[in-house]
């Protein structure tokens, strides 16, 4: 059996708490139509499985494919935050994971220039796997992501694509149009 490498989290009171890696990081992003309002939802795991991190964020107006991506640059920093070394990334967004793993290529400037700051992040950590899960798989990174859309902010960041037609592909979208 693999020993688990470790990592400290601050407490609230400055005392540290000792995190077993690698830490497994569920992200996803939504919006109510596409582009509609977004958000973002990732829930952070310790390498035992307990729950170290809940985030939800607005986004404003985005289409599905940048909440996604912003999801990920969101768990990405809080994991850089954490001082992980070694991450295990979990979405349900097949376009994203295979954006980042250089199998699809991406043709949008606004994903492109997410994508460069998602690996950028990468970059950080020595150790680092992206796997894909089905939406069922991530389910609490999905109800903060929703609980995030309601929160509902003024701000445009998704513009048109480059590759002509719309970013989104055809299995990037839910039945219910995220």
């Amino acid at each position: 059996m693999k020993a688990m490498s470790k990592l400290e989290q601050p407490k609230k009171q400055g005392v540290r708490k000792e995190i077993k890696e690698p830490l497994a990081i569920y992200v996803d992003g939504s919006s109510s139509g596409n582009p509609g309002w977004g958000g973002v939802g990732v829930v952070i795991k310790d390498g035992s499985g307990e729950a170290i991190a809940h985030i939800n964020r607005p986004l404003g107006r985005v289409t599905n494919n940048v909440a996604e991506y912003e999801a990920l640059i969101t768990g990405l920093k809080e994991a850089q935050r954490l001082g992980a070394k070694e991450i295990k990334i979990y979405l349900d967004s097949e376009l994203v994971v295979k954006q980042i793993m250089g199998e699809y290529r991406v043709c949008n400037t606004t994903l492109r220039n997410l994508e460069g700051e998602a690996r950028r992040l990468l970059g950080y950590f020595p150790k680092w796997d992206i796997i894909h899960i089905t939406r069922e798989e991530n389910k609490e990174a999905d109800r903060l992501a929703r609980k995030a859309t309601q929160k509902r902010r003024d701000q445009v960041i998704a513009g048109p694509s480059e590759c002509g037609g719309s970013e989104e592909s055809p299995s990037s979208r839910g039945q219910d149009g995220r």
